[in-house]
């Protein structure tokens, strides 16, 4: 029997989110995980980089944020344009800046800036000028997209322009016509996929490379279906913008790195150990994926912290983001992310046998070359030995300059 779907707790529903919730629930039947995403994503982008919090260096609280289940389950696009429409109700559009899809990193990157001239008369040029602490939301409609466009080798800078932009240091691209340098980014990701896309295209590389951990995944949980949803009420819609405006004046006024209370240092003891328990009790790549669990709880708690006008992080906030971070976690880890360890061996079993010509006996050398990529000889071992044991192969030592080789060949079905 499957193991149930983790729940999203309801005392995570307060506030300003609360408010949000009931505002999208009439409007749309989508599922409450994809609400709730949008409208963490909507504060966070009201904060901006004005408050911080410090946990083994600045963390602000831009989020990559990825919705899965069925498309018609999730209303990603209906949710994220509820969110949206807040947005613009409470700031313009240089206050916080959208980018539909990415094509490359360089269009990317120039949306933290302003196209302007430099240089005078008769010599003037156009350069991008760094716009410090720009918001920008990436709304990408098939998260394994991004990965999929990362394997290309004209895009493949944007899985470092991810990583950077997450952690919000400023960045130089290295080679350009144009010079530009971003300053100070507040980046956030909203996406949506299915578990079918996710077994499909998510590569080891993306865990290790640390990308993939530092997204937060939402699992869809169907709503009764709503064949006539009433329209977006206007003045609930006035009411969050303005919300959103008071948060973002609070947290401007602040303008600082928010510390824990007293209260919350204790409670973040217990935490933190079963965060790390569960962690080390994974094995394979699934450690990996839980690498940012606390970090993500931390973000999470501060933008609860400001949501609530705290002038610190209390034990509440805590609870709040180390709830909603435990969550993500359990999603991630019943997703087929879970079993990418399975998954990648298939699939590293798959290119060794077509590395393989039919009945010939070939080097473990000369097959760990064919294969390529970025495999660790230990799990090229082990792959060639599983499929030994399960006679797709066969496997003998010969002597070459008095060193003992194997080679193997594909058994003729």
């Amino acid at each position: 029997m499957a193991n149930p779907a983790p729940t999203l707790p309801q005392h995570v529903w307060t506030g300003w989110l609360e408010d949000f919730r009931q505002w999208v629930r009439p409007t749309t039947d989508a599922c409450e995980e994809s609400i709730y995403a949008a409208g963490l994503l909507a504060l966070s982008c009201a904060i901006g980089r004005t408050c911080s919090i410090n946990y083994a260096g600045a963390l602000y609280s831009n989020l990559y944020v990825t919705i899965v289940g069925p498309t018609s389950v999730a209303r990603k696009t209906t949710v994220l344009r509820r969110a949206r429409s807040v947005l613009q109700r409470a700031f313009d559009l240089e206050y916080l800046r959208w980018a539909r899809s990415v094509g490359s990193a360089e269009g990317l990157l120039e949306r933290f800036c302003r196209e302007t001239e430099n240089g005078s008369n008769g010599h003037k040029q156009l350069i991008f000028a760094p716009i410090p602490g720009q918001r920008l939301v990436l709304d990408e409609s098939e998260f394994t997209g991004l990965f999929v466009k990362m394997s290309r080798p004209a895009t493949a800078n944007l899985l470092e322009v991810f990583l950077t932009l997450y952690d919000g240091e400023d960045y130089k691209p290295h080679t350009r016509s144009r010079p530009m340098e971003v300053q100070q980014p507040f980046f956030s990701i909203l996406s949506a996929t299915t578990p079918t896309m996710l077994e499909k295209r998510i590569d080891d590389i993306h865990l290790t490379s640390g990308l993939l951990p530092r997204f937060a995944f939402f699992q869809t949980t169907p709503r009764d279906p709503m064949p006539y949803p009433d329209p977006a009420d206007p003045d609930g819609l006035d009411h969050l913008g303005k919300g959103l405006q008071r948060l973002a004046l609070f947290a401007k006024s602040l303008n600082r790195s928010l510390e824990l209370t007293a209260d919350a240092h204790t409670s973040w003891i217990p935490i933190y150990t079963v965060f790390q328990e569960q962690q080390r009790a994974a094995e394979g790549l699934s450690a990996d994926l839980l690498s940012r669990n606390t970090a993500l709880a931390m973000k999470i708690a501060l933008i609860y912290a400001l949501m609530r006008e705290h002038t610190s992080v209390d034990a509440d906030d805590l609870h709040a983001g180390s709830a909603v971070a435990a969550y993500c976690s359990d999603v991630a880890l019943q997703l087929s992310i879970s079993s990418l360890d399975t998954t990648q061996d298939g699939r590293l079993a798959e290119r060794i046998l077509k590395a393989m010509p039919d009945g010939e006996w070939v080097l473990g050398s000369q097959i760990f070359q064919a294969v390529g990529g970025k495999v660790g000889g230990g799990r090229f071992h082990q792959a060639l030995d599983g499929l030994v044991q399960e006679g797709i192969i066969d496997k003998k030592i010969i002597t070459v300059r008095g060193r003992q080789r194997p080679m193997y060949r594909r058994v003729k079905l």
